[in-house]
């Protein structure tokens, strides 16, 4: 039971400060003069009145029920907690909002409001606010559509990407001898022919060496130039004398390459993630054209030298303390001290 009460806590802890903004943009409906709030207070009341602060009503039932709707829309960790436990509305959910009502009550009698610094981080997060809303807006008035078709050619196509897609990577069989001598290793080489298990099972008996098998991937613990000489091969059979080290030479027969393995597509988990990402990279395509045709339509005009300025003012910053160093070097080389070598 301690440890509901505890998760509980926390949960209400992240909820008050996401309710903050939400309290501003429903109930507040973001208000930035007394005069704005006192028109807002004289239109018909939302429903119930849930809560005023010295006489004042400050959140009505409709407004509750809106930010509660959204907010169980976007977070499902609110939305089971609240199916969870019908008290939550109140305890957890009002009680967050009374908190950010309460707290903007004080700002305002403080005159946060009036701050300079604060109305700019008003400003710029109102602007944010707006920015955001207006991309939604784009989005949903330029909709984007993934058939199944398109689905699996973006699934055949960045599989290899995708973390967590593949089950068993890529892979090369190969059966090798090791030798203690590049000349060794030369000399079996030539000995079985065309690197096929057959042949580098006649050289092993033939010269009483021992064939090993082995199946390498990217997952592989192995020396790295042999696991990079093997995945590189793309002639099957074939094969290859690999330097392990100073005393050990490898005669490597590259018998055949088993292709890497994936969820399937069919999968319907598999297929939802997938559309959803071929979605996206399909929107953030078709937004470039978008923004600009719309740069063309509007006669928009970049300052790109401002950019240019500040990236070259950059690179004399830099290059002039580099030649502070030098010049503090080469005047302690002439007095004798090394003022990189840290002597105590």
């Amino acid at each position: 039971m301690k440890q509901k009460t505890e998760k509980t806590s926390v949960v209400s802890l992240v909820l008050v400060g996401s309710l903050f903004l939400l309290t501003g943009c429903f109930a507040d409906k973001a208000k930035k003069a007394q005069e704005q709030e006192n028109l807002e207070q004289s239109v018909e009341p939302k429903g119930e009145l849930l809560l005023s602060i010295d006489g004042k009503p400050v959140l009505y039932a409709d407004d509750f029920e809106e930010q509660k709707q959204m907010l169980q829309q976007s977070n499902q960790q609110l939305n089971m907690i609240l199916q969870m436990m019908p008290d939550a509305a109140y305890s957890m959910l009002f009680k967050s909002i009374q908190a950010g009502l309460l707290i903007k009550e004080w700002a305002l009698r403080a005159g946060v409001d009036q701050k300079a610094d604060f109305a700019k981080r008003r400003r710029i997060a109102h602007e944010q606010i707006d920015l955001n809303l207006y991309m939604q807006e784009f989005m949903e008035a330029h909709p984007i559509e993934v058939s199944d078709h398109e689905a699996l050619n973006f699934y055949k196509e960045k599989r290899d990407q995708i973390q967590g897609m593949i089950t068993a990577p890529a892979s090369v069989d190969v059966v090798y001898v090791s030798c203690k001598t590049k000349a060794q290793a030369e000399e079996f080489a030539s000995k079985s022919r065309d690197g096929s298990e057959k042949h580098m099972n006649m050289a092993a008996k033939e010269t009483g060496a021992k064939l090993e098998k082995m199946t390498i991937s990217s997952d592989s613990s192995c020396n790295d130039t042999l696991k990079q000489t093997v995945l590189m091969a793309t002639k099957f059979p074939a094969k290859e004398v690999v330097k392990i080290d100073d005393n050990v030479y490898y005669v490597v027969g590259l018998l055949k390459k088993n292709e890497a393995q994936y969820h399937s597509f069919d999968n319907p988990q598999v297929k939802e993630f997938i559309k959803k990402s071929c979605q996206d990279a399909k929107r953030e395509a078709e937004l470039a054209k978008e923004i600009e045709k719309l740069s063309n339509k509007y006669n928009v005009v970049e300052n790109k030298a401002y950019f240019e300025t500040k990236v070259q003012n950059q690179a004399k910053a830099l290059q002039k303390a580099e030649d502070l160093v030098m010049q503090a070097q080469q005047a302690g080389q002439e007095l004798g001290v090394d003022l990189l070598d840290d002597k105590i």
